[in-house]
C-alpha cells in the first residue's frame, strides 16, 4: 500500500450518466427435499462512475485524502438497470449464504424521468475528473467546455458510438494533455473496425494500432494524449500519443497464458466493470502522483481488480447481494504484476495494403522484444522446468499436448480450431477440409490430431497414406469406412498424409479424386453414389513443406490440368507447421532450438515421466547436460521430430529416474536418425566454468595483445589508432570485470561457432595433430566474432561513434563486419585463427565432425 505523503485534501469531481442497478438473484431455500422453495435475493448497486466513486473511497483511506463531489449527478436523468445472478459454484442451485454471485445476463433498463439541469461551470480547483459517458442521455446534452478545467487529469470511460454527441463536439481535444479514454475493444469492432480475435496477442494489437491511426472512422483516438483499450480480462493496450515527435506509442499487457475471452468462457457468466475498474485504479495513480502518475501499474491493478470481481461475484450481506468493496480496493492496491508488457512496433512504420494488411510490420513476435537471453539457456530451461515456467513473458499457445510460442503457428492453428469449432456447431453434412504443410518429422500430424480433440467430443482418427495407394480403388475403400464411422455417429477425423504424392508419373495426380468429395460430401462407386457424412478431411503434405510452396505453380496449363485451383479452392483453411530442425538456410530462423527443446520437454513428459522431480511446484527433469547440450546444439535430426523419438525410445530409461550419458544408444543407431559423431562430441563435450572458462578467456586476451603488439601498439590510457595505443594491453589479472567478462564471453561462444562450422571442441586426451583453419573459415569464424561482440555491446548500451570513448560507452567499431576497416578485420581473424593452438595449450582439441 502506498503512504499517504501530506495532508493535502484531493478533489476529484464526477460527471456521466446516473445509473444504478437493482440486482436479482435466484436460488433454492431449505434444509431439506420437502422445504426447497425458490428464493429471489435482491440488492441495489451504484453503476457506473458511482461505482468507482465508492471504490475509489475505499482504496485511498489511509493513503490519500480525498474529498468526491457528486453534485452533478444529482442534476442527470436516473436510469435503473436489472441483472440477473446466480451462485456459479452450485449446479443445482442450493442458497449458501458464503457463495459469490456472478452476473448472467442483463433484464433491461428503465428511466426515471426528471428535469435536467443544465451544468455550471466550477470554477474550483480540481485535481480530478471522471467521467462515464454510457450513450444516455449525458453525451446528448452537455457542453463539455462548461464541465472541464485547464490542466486537470480527465479519466472517461466511453462506449460507441465513438466521441459522438454534443459532448464530444465541444471537447477541447487540442488542449486535452491530460485527458484519459478507456474504451472496450468490442465497442471499436462496433465501428465496423475489423480488429482480430482470438488469433494472437501480436495480431489483436497490430490490428487496433492501425485502425486507431489510419482508419478515418476512429482515428480521432489518435487525438487525444492517453487512451486504454481493455481486452476482456486478459489484456489492455495503451496509447501514448507524442505530439512533438507526432508519433503514437502503444504498450501491450497480456496474459501469455491466455487468449482474449477466456475468462468469459470460463466464468460462463457476463464480465461486467472492467472501464470501471481502471478507472478506479487510473485515478488512484493520478491522485497519488499527479505529475508522473504510474500508467503501467494502474493498468495492470485495474486488470487484476476487474478480473478479481468478475471470478468472485457478489456476496450475500446483511440480507442483500452487495460487492465485497473493501476485498476489491485490498486487490486494487497490490500492484501484482500478473499481467506480461511489451511496447508495439510503430504504427507510423506501418503501409497500407491491399485489404488492409500490415506489411512493415507483420512479422513482429513477442517473443522478440522479450527474450534477449541467450536462447540456448532459454531452452536448457525449457526442457528441464517445463514451458510455462521458462517462457513467462511469451505469448503460449497450447492445443490439447501441443504447444507453441510461434506466432503465426498460434494464429494459423488458433483459426483452424475456431473454424473446427463453428462447423461441429453446424448442421454441414460435407467435409471440412484443411491442409496442414511441414518439412517430414515436423509434427504436423501431430498438431491437427491435438486440436480435432480439443474441440471434438466424439471423434474418431483415422489415417490414410495416399502414397501407398496403387489405384483410386485404394481411395474409394477409404470412403467407405470413414462412411461407416460417420454413420455409427462418430465424427471421423481423417489424415489423408502425402496426399500432394504423384498418381504413377503424374505429379499431383490425385488431387482431381478428391474434388467431389470434397465439395459434395459424396463418392462414387461403381454406378452408385454414396454420402460420406459429416467429416474432417486434413490433407497432410508429404512433399510440399508449405502451402506457399505447394500453390507455387508457375505453368497454368499444368495447374489447371492437376484441377490445382478448384483443389485449394476448397479448403477451408492452412497450417505451416515448423519442425525441430532450422527451417530455413539462413540464420534467420533462429528460434528453432526453442522448438527443439518444446518437442524434446513432450516427448519426455509423455513417454518418461519417472525422470521427472516435484521441486517447489516445478516438474524438473532429472537429465544430463550434456544430454540436453546434444538434443538441443545438433545441426540436424535426419527425420526430425520422429528422431528425436527415436533416440529416446532407444535409450535405456525404463524404470530409471535419470536419463544418464550412459542410457543414449550406440552410435550405429544413433547414425540413423543424426550424424554419430557429432551428437557425440556435443554430449561428451567441455562445460565452459571456473577455473577452464577463466583459463581459455586469458588465452583469448593473450591472442590480441600479441596481434595488437606485433603492429606496434602499447598500452594508452585511450585507445588511438592513429598514435598506436590501445588500453586493453596489458595482463588479464589488470583487466577490469567488464573487460574480463567480453573475453569470457568469446570463451564460452567458442563451441557453439565450431559447431556452426562442423566442429566440435573436445577435452585432450592425447596428443593430436593441431587442426588449421581454411581462409574461408577464418572469414566466416571472424564474422560470427564480431556479431557476437556487437550484439553483447548493444545490450550493454553502447553506441557508434567515430572515436572511441570508454567511459561514454561510444565504440568506433559498432557497424556490420562488412563495414569495418580492413584493419579491425584482421584482428578478428587473428582471433580466430588462433583458436585451435589456444585450445590445445588450454587441454582441449578441436575435432571435425
Amino acid at each position: 500500500m502506498k503512504m499517504k505523503q501530506n495532508g493535502e485534501i484531493k478533489q476529484v469531481k464526477l460527471y456521466g450518466d446516473n445509473l444504478n442497478t437493482n440486482i436479482i438473484g435466484s436460488a433454492y431455500w431449505g434444509n431439506s427435499r420437502d422445504d426447497i422453495y425458490k428464493r429471489f435475493l435482491t440488492g441495489c448497486e451504484p453503476d457506473g462512475v458511482k461505482f468507482v466513486s465508492r471504490l475509489l473511497k475505499y482504496m485511498c483511506e489511509g493513503s490519500i485524502s480525498i474529498l468526491i463531489n457528486e453534485d452533478s449527478l444529482s442534476n442527470q436523468r436516473v436510469y435503473n438497470m436489472y441483472a440477473l445472478y446466480k451462485d456459479m459454484n452450485n449446479p443445482d442451485g442450493r442458497m449458501n449464504i458464503n457463495s459469490s454471485w456472478k452476473k448472467v445476463s442483463d433484464l433491461g433498463m428503465e428511466r426515471v424521468d426528471c428535469e435536467n439541469v443544465s451544468l455550471v461551470h466550477d470554477c474550483s480547483t480540481q485535481d480530478l475528473i471522471i467521467i462515464d459517458d454510457k450513450n444516455l442521455c449525458f453525451r446528448r446534452q452537455m457542453n463539455s467546455q462548461t464541465l472541464m478545467v485547464n490542466d486537470t487529469w480527465t479519466l472517461i470511460n466511453t462506449k460507441f458510438p465513438l466521441i459522438q454527441g454534443q459532448f464530444w463536439d465541444t471537447y477541447p481535444i487540442a488542449n486535452s494533455n491530460r485527458t484519459v479514454l478507456v474504451i472496450d475493444v468490442d465497442q471499436i469492432r462496433k465501428a465496423s473496425i475489423q480488429v482480430s480475435k482470438r488469433l494472437s496477442w501480436e495480431r489483436t494489437a497490430l490490428d487496433l494500432i492501425w485502425g486507431i491511426t489510419y482508419n478515418p472512422t476512429i482515428n480521432i483516438l489518435s487525438s487525444f494524449p492517453y487512451v486504454i483499450v481493455y481486452l476482456g480480462l486478459e489484456g489492455a493496450i495503451l496509447f501514448e500519443n507524442v505530439r512533438a515527435s507526432n508519433k503514437i506509442y502503444a504498450t501491450l499487457f497480456f496474459d501469455p497464458k491466455s487468449l482474449e475471452g477466456d475468462g468469459n468462457n470460463r466464468l460462463g457468466g457476463k464480465l461486467e466493470k472492467i472501464g470501471e475498474c481502471i478507472l478506479s485504479t487510473m485515478a488512484y495513480e493520478i491522485l497519488y502522483d499527479q505529475d508522473g502518475p504510474d500508467f503501467s501499474r494502474g493498468i495492470q491493478s485495474g486488470m487484476n481488480l476487474a478480473r478479481f470481481l468478475n471470478y468472485n461475484g457478489l456476496i450475500f450481506k446483511n440480507g442483500v447481494l452487495t460487492y465485497p468493496y473493501k476485498d476489491l480496493a485490498e486487490t486494487a492496491i497490490k500492484n501484482e504484476e500478473v499481467f506480461a508488457s511489451v511496447l508495439v512496433k510503430d504504427p507510423n512504420i506501418t503501409k497500407l495494403q491491399l485489404g488492409g494488411a500490415h506489411n512493415a510490420n507483420n512479422d513482429w513476435a513477442i517473443i522478440n522484444d522479450t527474450e534477449k537471453e541467450d536462447l540456448m539457456e532459454i531452452s536448457k530451461r525449457i526442457v528441464v522446468n517445463g514451458v510455462e515456467h521458462a517462457l513467462k513473458k511469451v505469448p503460449l499457445g497450447k492445443f490439447g499436448a501441443k504447444m507453441t510460442f510461434d506466432r503465426f503457428e498460434i494464429e494459423q492453428l488458433n483459426s483452424i480450431s475456431q473454424v473446427l469449432n463453428e462447423y461441429v456447431k453446424t448442421k454441414q453434412r460435407k467435409p471440412l477440409n484443411i491442409a496442414v504443410f511441414g518439412s517430414p518429422g515436423s509434427g504436423k500430424s501431430f498438431a491437427v490430431e491435438q486440436i480435432g480433440k480439443s474441440v471434438i467430443k466424439n471423434v474418431e482418427i483415422m489415417t490414410f497414406n495416399v502414397a501407398q495407394f496403387i489405384s483410386t480403388q485404394d481411395l474409394i475403400t477409404s470412403f467407405h469406412q470413414i462412411r461407416d464411422v460417420a454413420l455409427s455417429g462418430k465424427l471421423p477425423f481423417v489424415f489423408w498424409d502425402e496426399f500432394d504424392s504423384n498418381f504413377g508419373e503424374k505429379k499431383l495426380g490425385w488431387l482431381q479424386y478428391f474434388l467431389s468429395p470434397m465439395q459434395d460430401g459424396s463418392f462414387r462407386d461403381g454406378n452408385l453414389i454414396h454420402p460420406i457424412g459429416k467429416s474432417v478431411f486434413v490433407f497432410a503434405g508429404g512433399i510440399c513443406s508449405t502451402f506457399k510452396e505447394f500453390s507455387a505453380h508457375t505453368d497454368d496449363n499444368f495447374a489447371m490440368n492437376i484441377k490445382l485451383p478448384d483443389f485449394i479452392s476448397r479448403l477451408k483453411g492452412t497450417i505451416d507447421i515448423a519442425g525441430p530442425n532450422r527451417e530455413k538456410r539462413d540464420d534467420s530462423d533462429q528460434f528453432f532450438i526453442l522448438r527443439r527443446a518444446m518437442v524434446l520437454r513432450s516427448l519426455l513428459e509423455r513417454g518418461y515421466p519417472n525422470i521427472f522431480i516435484e521441486q517447489e511446484g516445478i516438474k524438473k527433469a532429472n537429465i544430463d547436460n550434456g544430454v540436453i547440450n546434444a538434443f538441443l546444439g545438433v545441426r540436424n535430426f535426419h527425420h526430425g521430430a520422429r528422431s528425436m523419438e527415436s533416440i529416446l525410445s532407444m535409450s535405456t530409461l525404463a524404470g530409471s529416474n535419470h536419463f544418464k550419458k550412459s542410457d543414449l544408444p550406440a552410435e550405429s543407431q544413433l547414425n540413423i536418425h543424426v550424424n554419430a559423431d557429432e551428437f557425440m562430441g556435443i554430449v561428451n563435450g567441455i562445460e565452459l566454468e571456473g577455473e577452464k572458462l577463466e583459463t581459455l578467456a586469458e588465452g583469448v586476451h593473450k591472442i590480441f595483445c600479441k596481434k595488437m603488439e606485433s603492429e606496434g601498439y602499447e598500452w594508452g590510457p585511450e585507445t588511438c589508432n592513429e598514435n598506436k595505443t590501445h588500453r586493453l594491453l596489458m595482463p588479464y589479472h589488470l583487466l577490469s570485470e567488464e573487460d574480463k567478462q567480453q573475453n569470457r564471453l568469446n570463451a564460452i561462444d567458442m563451441p557453439k561457432k565450431l559447431l556452426d562450422l562442423g566442429y566440435v571442441m573436445l577435452p585432450a586426451k592425447d596428443v593430436c595433430e593441431t587442426i588449421k583453419f581454411s581462409d574461408n573459415e577464418i572469414e566466416t569464424l571472424a564474422r560470427k566474432e564480431h556479431e557476437r561482440w556487437l550484439e553483447s555491446k548493444q545490450n550493454q548500451g553502447w553506441v557508434k561513434g567515430e572515436k572511441t570513448n570508454h567511459l561514454r560507452k561510444i565504440h568506433s567499431s559498432m557497424v556490420p563486419w562488412d563495414s569495418l576497416s580492413e584493419l579491425d578485420k584482421d584482428k578478428g581473424r587473428s582471433l580466430v585463427r588462433d583458436i585451435p593452438s589456444l585450445l590445445s595449450e588450454s587441454g582441449f582439441i578441436v575435432k571435425k565432425i
